[in-house]
Protein backbone atom coordinates (compact mmCIF):
# COMPACT_ATOMS: atom_id res chain seq x y z
CA UNK A 1 0.00 0.00 0.00
CA UNK A 2 1.27 3.45 -0.89
CA UNK A 3 0.94 5.91 1.96
CA UNK A 4 -0.51 9.25 0.97
CA UNK A 5 0.09 12.57 2.68
CA UNK A 6 -2.94 14.28 4.24
CA UNK A 7 -2.86 16.84 1.41
CA UNK A 8 -2.95 14.05 -1.21
CA UNK A 9 -5.77 12.30 0.63
CA UNK A 10 -7.80 15.49 0.79
CA UNK A 11 -7.20 16.22 -2.91
CA UNK A 12 -8.34 12.72 -3.92
CA UNK A 13 -11.42 12.91 -1.69
CA UNK A 14 -12.33 16.30 -3.15
CA UNK A 15 -11.86 14.96 -6.69
CA UNK A 16 -14.16 12.02 -5.95
CA UNK A 17 -16.81 14.25 -4.42
CA UNK A 18 -16.58 16.70 -7.32
CA UNK A 19 -16.96 13.89 -9.86
CA UNK A 20 -20.13 12.77 -8.09
CA UNK A 21 -21.55 16.25 -7.41
CA UNK A 22 -23.35 17.00 -10.70
CA UNK A 23 -21.86 20.47 -10.99
CA UNK A 24 -22.29 21.53 -7.36
CA UNK A 25 -19.47 23.66 -5.96
CA UNK A 26 -16.74 21.84 -4.06
CA UNK A 27 -17.62 21.38 -0.38
CA UNK A 28 -15.76 23.29 2.30
CA UNK A 29 -13.27 21.23 4.31
CA UNK A 30 -15.50 21.20 7.42
CA UNK A 31 -18.90 21.27 5.71
CA UNK A 32 -21.14 18.48 7.03
CA UNK A 33 -21.88 16.51 3.88
CA UNK A 34 -24.97 14.89 5.41
CA UNK A 35 -26.53 18.11 6.72
CA UNK A 36 -25.88 19.91 3.45
CA UNK A 37 -27.68 17.16 1.51
CA UNK A 38 -24.59 16.24 -0.51
CA UNK A 39 -24.49 12.76 1.00
CA UNK A 40 -27.03 10.19 2.13
CA UNK A 41 -26.38 6.76 3.62
CA UNK A 42 -26.24 5.06 0.20
CA UNK A 43 -23.68 7.56 -1.10
CA UNK A 44 -21.74 7.16 2.16
CA UNK A 45 -21.41 3.44 1.46
CA UNK A 46 -20.13 4.21 -2.06
CA UNK A 47 -17.63 6.58 -0.47
CA UNK A 48 -16.46 3.87 1.95
CA UNK A 49 -15.99 1.39 -0.92
CA UNK A 50 -14.13 4.03 -2.95
CA UNK A 51 -11.95 4.84 0.08
CA UNK A 52 -11.06 1.18 0.55
CA UNK A 53 -10.14 0.66 -3.10
CA UNK A 54 -8.36 3.99 -3.62
CA UNK A 55 -6.23 3.85 -0.49
CA UNK A 56 -5.89 0.08 -0.13
CA UNK A 57 -7.67 0.06 3.21
CA UNK A 58 -10.16 -2.24 4.85
CA UNK A 59 -12.86 -0.56 6.90
CA UNK A 60 -14.04 -2.97 9.57
CA UNK A 61 -17.68 -3.05 10.60
CA UNK A 62 -16.84 -1.69 14.06
CA UNK A 63 -15.14 1.32 12.36
CA UNK A 64 -18.11 2.03 10.13
CA UNK A 65 -19.21 5.22 11.83
CA UNK A 66 -20.78 7.66 9.41
CA UNK A 67 -19.49 10.54 11.54
CA UNK A 68 -16.00 9.60 10.30
CA UNK A 69 -17.20 10.38 6.77
CA UNK A 70 -19.25 13.52 7.49
CA UNK A 71 -16.70 16.09 6.27
CA UNK A 72 -13.71 16.20 3.95
CA UNK A 73 -11.51 16.85 7.00
CA UNK A 74 -12.87 13.81 8.88
CA UNK A 75 -12.48 11.55 5.84
CA UNK A 76 -8.89 12.77 5.42
CA UNK A 77 -8.13 12.13 9.10
CA UNK A 78 -9.76 8.68 8.99
CA UNK A 79 -7.71 7.59 5.97
CA UNK A 80 -4.48 9.03 7.39
CA UNK A 81 -5.08 7.21 10.69
CA UNK A 82 -5.84 3.92 8.91
CA UNK A 83 -2.67 4.25 6.82
CA UNK A 84 -0.67 4.87 9.99
CA UNK A 85 -2.16 1.73 11.57
CA UNK A 86 -1.33 -0.35 8.50
CA UNK A 87 2.27 0.84 8.46
CA UNK A 88 2.81 0.11 12.15
CA UNK A 89 1.73 -3.53 11.76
Amino acid sequence: MTAHTPDEIERLVREFLAAEADGEPEPERDEDLFQSGRMDSLFAMRLVVWTESTFGLEVDMDELNLASFATVAKITDFVADKQGEAQSV
